[in-house]
């Protein structure tokens, strides 16, 4: 919205997004869709590109130190930056935009919670086994179509 770029409405977006970002179906779950951390990001760059917008979509997952992350979090939230949180382990496979996270100096180093903005559900943002991290958006990616 601060760029005046229009987009399409809601669903349609989350439709184009969801093929960009090479989304599949897991299997026994009822039709449960996915998408791999390094595919959400390269296919959100990819959308982006294609529609000549100044953004790009970065990542940090994976990190053995949740405190380099809470970090990040840190200085997403208070440049008042929406974060998506990311959580595959084997308790949860989830990504969502957060509202909150739970600073690790109340809680032991080997997690990092943070809470999903849809329904307050947590996501561990530093599984112990498992995959977690943010996605968010910045200002500096390509600012014309093609490739």
């Amino acid at each position: 919205a601060r760029l005046d770029v229009p987009l399409p409405p809601r669903d349609a977006l989350a439709a184009e997004l969801l093929t960009a970002q090479r989304a599949f179906i897991v299997p026994a779950t009822g039709g449960q869709r996915a998408v791999l951390p390094w595919d959400w990001l390269t296919g959100t760059n990819d959308w982006l590109r294609a529609r000549g917008l100044p953004l790009r979509a970065r990542g940090l997952w994976g990190v053995r130190r949740p405190d380099a992350l809470e970090r990040h979090l840190h200085r997403l939230f208070t440049a008042g930056t929406p974060a998506v949180g990311l959580e595959f382990s084997p308790r949860l496979q989830h990504y969502g935009l957060l509202s909150a996270y739970q600073s690790g100096a109340t809680m032991p180093s080997t997690t990092l919670r943070a809470t999903l903005l849809v329904d307050g559900s947590d996501l561990h943002l530093a599984p112990r086994v498992g995959l977690g991290g943010v996605f968010w958006m910045e200002e500096g990616g390509p600012t014309r179509a093609g490739p």
